[in-house]
């Protein structure tokens, strides 16, 4: 949880949050009730699910090494890495995800990065059912 408190925190304390005194008064009451929220959602969380992990956060298909044997040997390319709870670092990698903001309908395909996906949907909704067995079972 300290880490949700510390993130609002962080937020209602930023000038960013509105323009005149009636906007942030009023983003800063609507920070509050999504502690609130928050708070009354992750207090029922599994303590695993909350302790502080480490996050790539630029987990693609060109940043992992892999073996004849198919297993992962090596990860690089950790400049964007991050460390949060659990619960928010775990997500599929981008190369089976599809869903809005990591999809390559939505890449120019004149990009250096039109590429990198690696599977067509229907192969990645297979692969993240393979994903869903090895990583929560």
């Amino acid at each position: 949880m300290e880490y949700f408190t510390w993130l609002i925190k962080v937020k209602t304390s930023s000038p960013t949050i509105g323009t005149t005194k009636p906007d942030f008064h009023a983003a800063q009451l609507t920070l509050k009730r999504l502690e609130e929220r928050i708070s009354e959602s992750v207090i029922a969380y599994d303590a695993t699910l909350l302790r502080s992990v480490p996050s790539h956060e630029d987990f693609g298909a060109q940043n992992v090494f892999i073996n004849d044997d198919g297993l992962i040997t090596g990860v690089i390319d950790w400049e964007f890495h991050m460390v949060k709870p659990a619960v928010l670092a775990a997500t599929y990698p981008s190369w089976i995800r599809y869903d809005g903001t990591v999809d390559p309908r939505f890449v120019d395909k004149e990009s250096q990065f039109s590429s990198l996906w690696i599977t067509s949907p229907v192969d990645a909704r297979k692969l993240r059912q393979e994903y869903d067995a090895v990583c929560i079972t």
